[in-house]
C-alpha cells in the first residue's frame, strides 16, 4: 500500500522529480551516512559499556582506516558521503524539495548547502587519509573543532563570533529535540508517498535519532559557548568529546548509554531512507 496523502505537518510540492541517477546517487548516500551514524553509536556504546572516549566522525574515519582492508572499506564510505554530499547540494540548488524562495524556504535550502558542506569537510578527511597526507592525531574531531574556533577567535569581534555559533548549533540541537515528540521530518525530503509499514518505520527511528542528535549538538554549543566567554578555544568540542562529556555525568555511562541508542536509531533512519524508492 501506498502513502497517498502528506504526513502531519507536510504539505504537498508541486517540485518536479529528480533524474533516476541522482536518486541513486541520494540513496547511495544515505547508506553511507547511516553507516557512519550507527558506527559512531556502537563505538559510544562501547565506551558507556567498558570505559574509554566515544569517537566523532573523523575519529571514526581512522577507526575505519585501521581496520583490515580498512583502506578499501575507508574509500567506499568516502564514494557515499560524496554522493550524499552533492545530493545535498542539488536539494539546495535545484529545490527538489520544492522549498521555494520564502524565508523559511530559503533557510532550509541554506541548511542543505551547510549540511553539504559539513559532509564534503568528511570526504576531504577521508581523502587526506587515504592518500597519507593526514597524520594519526589524538581526538581529531575536537582538534578540528578547536581549529576553527581558533580562527574566529582572531577575527574581529572573534568571541561573540564564536558564541553566535554556539547559539546557532544549540538552536538546532533543540530543533531536532523538538522531532522527538512531533515526530515531522522533512529535512532529507517528502515521506509522504512511503508505505505505511516504511513510514511508521521512519518515524519511530527518525524520534530516536532526533534525540541522540540534539542532546550532542546542544552540548557542542554549549562548550563553544564556554570557549568564547574564556577565549579558549581548547574549551570547545566536537561530537566525540560532546558524548564524553554525558560520561562525566552522574550516572554518565548510562546517559551514553542513551545517546548512543538514538544515535543508532538515526543510523537505522537513514538506512530506511536508503532502501525507499519514491518512484
Amino acid at each position: 500500500m501506498t502513502r497517498t496523502h502528506d504526513s502531519p505537518g507536510e504539505t504537498p510540492s508541486s517540485k518536479g522529480e529528480p533524474a533516476k541517477w541522482i536518486r541513486l546517487g541520494a540513496r547511495l548516500g544515505y547508506f553511507a551516512k547511516g553507516a557512519v551514524y550507527v558506527l559512531i553509536a556502537f563505538l559510544a556504546a562501547r565506551a558507556a559499556w567498558i570505559g574509554g572516549s566515544a569517537s566523532g566522525p573523523r575519529e571514526l574515519l581512522w577507526t575505519v582506516a585501521e581496520q583490515p582492508v580498512g583502506m578499501v572499506l575507508l574509500a567506499g564510505v568516502a564514494i557515499g558521503l560524496t554522493a550524499y554530499s552533492l545530493w545535498r547540494f542539488t536539494q539546495c540548488i535545484a529545490d527538489t524539495e520544492g522549498r521555494g524562495r520564502s524565508f523559511r524556504g530559503l533557510c532550509a535550502r541554506a541548511g542543505y548547502l551547510g549540511s553539504g558542506l559539513v559532509y564534503g569537510g568528511l570526504v576531504l578527511a577521508a581523502a587526506r587519509i587515504l592518500t597519507g597526507v593526514a597524520r594519526r592525531r589524538q581526538s581529531p574531531d575536537d582538534a578540528y573543532v578547536r581549529g576553527w574556533t581558533s580562527t574566529l577567535m582572531q577575527q574581529p569581534w572573534g568571541q561573540w563570533l564564536v558564541a553566535a555559533v554556539g547559539i546557532g548549533v544549540i538552536v538546532f540541537g533543540l530543533a531536532q529535540l523538538r522531532k522527538t515528540w512531533t515526530g515531522v521530518f522533512r529535512d532529507e525530503g517528502d515521506l509522504s508517498r512511503m508505505s505505511a509499514r516504511r513510514h511508521r518505520r521512519a518515524v519511530w527511528f527518525g524520534r530516536f535519532g532526533a534525540a541522540g542528535r540534539g542532546v550532542v549538538f546542544v552540548i557542542i554549543g554549549v562548550w563553544l559557548i564556554v570557549a568564547a566567554k574564556n577565549a579558549d578555544p581548547a574549551d570547545a568540542r566536537g561530537p566525540g568529546g560532546a558524548l564524553d562529556t554525558l560520561a562525566l555525568q552522574p550516572y554518565g555511562p548510562w546517559l551514553m548509554g542513551g545517546a548512543a541508542v538514538g544515535l543508532f536509531g538515526y543510523g537505522l533512519y537513514q538506512f530506511t531512507l536508503a532502501g525507499y524508492d519514491p518512484t
